[in-house]
């Protein structure tokens, strides 16, 4: 008895806990989860990272360029009427199959160094290309975060829109005893159910919020809007969670060496400093070196395919120095362009660095307004609540009015909803300036 009990005692564990499963069947994720994910399927940070591996076979491109270049060549060739007979070298009017084969390389021994800058300028592209892949997570990141709090927040306020509906209904019950008892007047039962049908439309309005809230977090995260998502709340609270002491200027100084799409643009500035030395090299002159092996076939000789491939073997090698004269200055006018291209990646880095600074201010300015907006408003939120209290102690004792009930009432829910939508501005602020100092986005 005691085996098969357990067999029955375990499958209804198994069903209860699979009927529970059933039940929630959603998938909880934190914070972190939300940015691995996000980064991992992005379309953005895939497309950079394929800019990525552009630039490695670029590198090995350029690399392989310094190589000499080698290439073989074969050819067959029937002529008919009066020709010259490649073995007798006499003119012939017949038909003639003639064959030929042959090696060469060749090597470049100077052209200005042209090779050796593009190597270093696809260095270079490759390294900026590295760094606009970070760029680009953090991007992904920034949005994650934002919408991520942005759900919070809409949870926060659907659950404060909640208890006022709550709330609201049991003083309703009270109401209705009120008036069948006949110490209050059915309009005070009428007003509270229409300031109650009014509180139910702001729940809806706020579950509208939250459903959008989750739309724009799957959105940023590159899932499918029906896939049935729920984060795990971080503990936050602004008193846990400090301003960066550093000034706007030491918070600009330590993104200035951290962000990377400073470093990206002082990369493009190195990269079209080499670009311009490139074009240099079309002033000044170019040798290289050059080897060759070669053989043909007559079907006219007598001797074999192999025995002729034997006897006409040639070699040859020769040095070709080339000096530019005179090529419609294309010279002077490519160089011209590589200056201009200087020059705007010298301004495209500041102004790389003007909107760093720019978004610095803005967020440092947001997170102190924000905290002062906390700070006011969690006083705002006390003495409303002090007023409500009594408030509605006058109203259910018929002292006071429902216009000033629902006045104080509707106060309160406001003030509430603004100091929620402060500590979000404010914990948003704390993670900008965080980031900015490179610390991680997540809250840890």
């Amino acid at each position: 008895m005691r085996p098969k009990l357990s067999f029955f005692v375990l499958m209804f564990a198994f069903l209860f806990c699979g009927e529970l499963s059933a039940q929630d069947g959603k998938e909880k994720l934190t914070l972190r989860e939300c940015l691995d994910y996000g980064v991992a399927n992005n379309l953005s940070v895939l497309g950079a990272t394929l800019d990525v591996e552009g630039q490695k076979i670029n590198v090995k491109q350029r690399k392989l360029d310094l190589a000499p270049s080698v290439n073989a060549n074969v050819g067959l060739q029937t002529n008919w009427g009066r020709s010259v007979d490649q073995a007798t070298y006499d003119y012939v009017n017949r038909r003639l199959v003639n064959n030929n084969a042959g090696v060469g390389a060749n090597l470049v021994l100077f052209n200005g160094l042209r090779k050796m800058h593009a190597l270093s300028q696809s260095k270079i592209d490759l390294q900026a290309s590295e760094l606009d892949l970070q760029k680009a997570e953090n991007d992904v990141r920034l949005r994650i975060v934002s919408s991520f709090l942005s759900v919070m927040l809409r949870k926060e306020l659907l659950k404060a829109a909640e208890f006022q509906v709550t709330s609201t209904d049991k003083r309703l019950e009270r109401i209705v005893a009120m008036v069948k008892a006949g110490s209050r007047p059915r309009t005070a039962q009428l007003d509270l159910e229409a300031q109650l049908a009014t509180q139910r439309v702001e729940v809806v309005r706020a579950q509208n919020d939250l459903r959008f809230a989750y739309l724009q977090l799957k959105q940023n995260m590159r899932v499918p809007a029906n896939r049935n998502l729920e984060i795990v709340e971080p503990d936050l609270s602004v008193a846990g969670i400090a301003l960066n002491q550093k000034n706007v200027e030491q918070v600009y100084e330590a993104a200035e060496n951290t962000m990377p799409e400073v470093q990206s643009s002082d990369l493009g500035v190195e990269s079209a400093t080499y670009a311009v030395k490139q074009t240099l090299a079309d002033f000044l002159p170019s040798l290289s070196i050059s080897a060759g092996l070669g053989t043909r076939y007559s079907d006219q000789s007598d001797f074999s395919f192999g025995k002729q491939y034997d006897n006409n073997l040639n070699k040859n090698v020769g040095l070709t120095l080339s000096i530019p004269l005179f090529n419609g200055l294309s010279a002077r006018a490519g160089k011209s362009r590589a200056l201009i291209g200087k020059q705007r990646a010298e301004l495209q880095a500041e102004s790389v660095r003007n909107q760093l600074r720019q978004d610095i201010e803005t967020a440092f300015n947001d997170a102190q307004a924000a905290y002062a907006t906390h700070e006011s408003a969690v006083k705002q939120v006390s003495s409303l609540e002090e007023a409500f209290k009594a408030t509605e102690k006058r109203y259910e004792l018929g002292a006071s009015n429902f216009v000033d009930y629902q006045v104080a009432q509707n106060n309160l829910f406001r003030a509430k909803s603004d100091l929620l939508r402060a500590k979000y501005n404010y914990l948003f602020g704390v993670k900008m300036l965080d980031f900015y100092v490179g610390q991680s986005l997540a809250f840890e």
